[in-house]
This record gives structure tokens, C-alpha cells and sequence, in this order.
């Protein structure tokens, strides 16, 4: 038995050991009702790398050893305590015979019978110890009958106990298995995003290629300007073949990951409820998100629009500065369905308000290393809402108090992802 299995094996009969301390006297002296088929019970069927033999028998030394040591102060005739203490015996390595052999004979512990194994163990060791303590001679009916109903009880606590501990690792699991989908569609989320930015940019490198391939016609007459166009459109080419390399390999990743169709609205908020809760408690700041979604519609692009939305509560977390509130609200508009993201953080600067949706403006920079951020973060939310949804976007802010953006999107463009 190597070391692991050993240290499990004697915490479980130390803890037998110690539940037989509490006890009622039963029926003749010495014969007592304990904790230890219940712990003996749920311990073998939550650890079936413990041999019920085994742990029988080394219940049966440590516990009448336990028993001795600490009754042997009050007591006044050691041979009687003895006496009165090895039937324990009995019961122990009883009770791991008989749920070994039952084991055996329905090949199967954790199936339903095991309630009927630890049952028969319970009266049977309870029998055979009680036979030890009365030589047979003295058994009574009504004694087999108040072993019964003691390992009757004893059996539905064991039952009760593996049910809720089953229930409960079930729900641990259940929970993690829940954070971790939620953590996936965020991250694809995210993943899309970069793609949709990424196509957009070889439009843009298509382009250019067309641009250069003008500029050489115009310069053809320069023999030096059309080389140097010849080797810009060569440039540029093989840019736009690294870039669909690139996100042909990155669609075949995304490919493999989540693969929904269509979500609810209001399961896209739990998500988001749910991620940022965790966000904000990593920072350790004073701000809170509040959602509602007062909607029923499901999402084709949901992944798209989480990205709107988690750029939008990114950017109301940011406008806080360590304190504030940010509510999100989606609700029925006619056949539209409007969705606000409201802050009241610091606003956006008078100055600043015309270039908000252009690619690279950015407020915010890394105070440890200077950098500024590549701010994509609205223009990407701009590009969705406008290109993938088909809405709009608007925004009002007022410097202290804070900023709303609202946006509206048909609910057949939501529904159906019609592009």
C-alpha cells in the first residue's frame, strides 16, 4: 500500500474511531449505538480505493484501543472495561467482511443496492456483536428488532449524506463547467473581432494595390518612380497574401471552437453580467454594472455583438476611474431594439467628440510603460453596429457626469443575421 492510500486509510479510521465516542447505551452494558456505520458507510463508497477488510480491521484495533484508553481513567475494574470493549471488535471486521463479499457479489458498489449492502452490514455486524455480548443464549427477539430499526436509520443517513454530497459536487461542477463556457464565448467573441478587423484591412491592402498599380501607369514615363511603384505594389502584395494566410489559419481555429448558432439577448446579458462581475473584482474598484434586458430576441451574430457590448462597459469602466455605475438596458423599440450603455464617469472631452469612432483614437495609456492603447476599441464598435447589424450608433456626454451611447438595430437583423 503506498503511502497515500496508507494516510487515507488511518484518517478515515481515526475519524470511525472518534465518532464512536458518541454513543447511547443499548439493550446490555457495553453495547452501544454510534456515528461509525454512517462514517464507515459513506467513506468506502466515496473511496473505493479503501479495502473494507482492511479498514475493518484497523477500525477494530484503533477503536476499542481508543475506547480503553479513555474510559480506563474512570473506570474502577480495568478487566471489566475489557470485557465490556472487545466485542467492538466483532463489529468492525463484521461489518468490512460483509460489505467485501456483498461488493463482490453484486460486482457493482456504487449501483443503487449499495444502500442494501451497507444495510445488511450495519444488522449483521450489529448481530454478530451483540451474539459475542449475550453468548447467544440471552438474545432476544426484540433485539434483532432494535438493530433493524437502528440500521434502517443509520442506513437513510448514509443515503441522505451521499446525496447531498453528490448533489453538491454536482453543482461545483456545474458551475465551473458554466464559467468556463462563459469564458470561451468571451474569448471568441474577442477572437471574431480581430478576424472582422483583420478582412477589413485586406480591403483596404486591396486598396492600396490598386492605388500603386495607378501611380505606376501615371509614372510610367519615370523610369525610377515606376520602380519604386513596381517594388510599393510588390510590398503590399505580399502583405495581403501574409494577411489572408493569417486569417484563413485563424477562421480554421475559430472553427473548431464554439460553434452556436443563435443565442438569447438575455443570455448574452448573463454572460456579460457574469464576466464583468469578475473583471471588476480583480481590479478591487468601487464600480458596479447593472443589467436589464426587457427583450425576448435572439442573436445570429452574437458573437459580434458581444464585442459591441464589451467594448462599450470596457470603455464605461475606464470613464469611472475606480468609482461609478454603468447600467446596460435593451428593450423593445417598434421593430427595432434599442440597447443603452450608460456611464457616469468623466465624459468625453469637447475636443475629442468628432473622432471617437476613428481607428487609433484612444484616451488611455499604460501609466507602467507609456504605451498608448491601439484604440480600436470603438471603431470596431462603430464598424458592427453599422456594417454587420445595419444600425446606428450615437452618443451624448457631458464632462463630469457622464457618457450614454444608445444603439438601434432591427430585430429581423438580430434574428436572422441578414447582412
Amino acid at each position: 500500500m503506498d503511502r497515500t492510500k496508507l494516510k487515507k486509510l488511518l484518517f478515515v479510521a481515526l475519524l470511525v474511531s472518534i465518532g464512536a465516542r458518541l454513543y447511547i447505551n443499548f439493550f446490555v452494558p457495553g453495547f452501544i449505538i454510534t456515528f461509525t456505520a454512517i462514517i464507515l458507510g459513506i467513506a468506502l463508497y466515496f473511496n473505493e480505493d479503501i479495502h473494507p477488510v482492511v479498514l475493518g480491521v484497523t477500525v477494530a484495533v484503533m477503536s476499542p484501543a481508543m475506547r480503553l484508553f479513555v474510559e480506563s481513567f474512570s473506570a474502577e475494574d480495568i478487566r471489566g472495561l475489557f470485557i465490556e470493549v472487545y466485542p467492538d471488535v466483532f463489529f468492525y471486521i463484521t461489518y468490512g467482511l460483509v460489505i467485501y463479499g456483498m461488493v463482490i457479489l453484486f460486482d457493482d458498489k456504487r449501483a443503487e443496492r449499495y444502500y442494501i449492502i451497507v444495510f445488511l452490514a450495519d444488522f449483521l455486524s450489529n448481530l454478530v456483536e451483540l451474539m459475542v455480548r449475550t453468548r447467544i443464549v440471552h438474545l432476544e427477539s426484540s433485539m434483532i428488532q432494535g438493530i433493524l430499526m437502528v440500521a434502517l436509520g443509520r442506513t437513510v443517513l448514509i443515503m441522505l449524506s451521499i446525496f447531498a454530497v453528490v448533489r453538491y459536487t454536482t453543482l461545483l461542477v456545474k458551475q465551473e463547467h458554466e464559467k468556463r463556457y462563459q469564458y470561451l464565448m468571451m474569448l471568441s467573441a474577442r477572437f471574431k473581432s480581430e478576424i472582422y478587423i483583420l478582412h477589413k484591412n485586406m480591403n483596404q491592402i486591396e486598396e492600396l494595390v490598386g492605388l500603386s498599380h495607378k501611380i505606376k501607369r501615371m509614372a510610367s514615363e519615370d523610369e525610377a518612380m515606376r520602380q519604386l511603384t513596381l517594388e510599393l505594389s510588390k510590398g503590399v502584395h505580399e502583405i495581403k497574401k501574409d494577411y489572408i494566410r493569417a486569417v484563413q489559419g485563424l477562421e480554421q481555429i475559430y472553427d473548431g471552437g464554439i460553434n452556436l448558432d443563435e443565442v438569447t439577448l438575455k443570455d448574452l446579458f448573463m454572460i456579460l453580467d457574469s464576466n464583468t462581475k469578475d473583471y471588476l473584482k480583480n481590479r478591487a474598484e468601487d464600480i458596479t454594472c447593472v443589467f436589464k434586458c426587457k427583450t425576448h430576441v435572439m442573436v445570429h451574430e452574437h458573437f459580434f455583438l458581444m464585442s459591441v457590448l464589451r467594448n462599450l462597459i470596457n470603455n464605461g469602466i475606464e470613464a469611472c476611474e475606480g468609482a461609478g455605475r454603468i447600467h446596460v438596458l435593451a428593450r423593445d423599440i417598434g421593430d427595432e431594439i434599442e440597447i443603452i450603455v450608460k456611464d457616469d464617469g468623466k465624459g468625453i472631452a469637447e475636443d475629442d467628440r468628432d473622432f471617437v469612432f476613428n481607428a487609433g483614437y484612444s484616451t488611455k495609456y499604460d501609466d507602467a510603460t507609456g504605451d498608448v492603447y491601439r484604440g480600436m476599441g470603438l471603431t470596431l464598435v462603430g464598424d458592427l453596429v453599422e456594417n454587420v447589424f445595419k444600425g446606428s450608433i450615437r452618443y451624448e456626454s457631458v464632462i463630469d457626469v457622464g457618457t450614454c451611447f444608445t444603439i438601434l438595430m432591427k430585430r429581423a437583423v438580430l434574428e436572422k443575421g441578414e447582412r
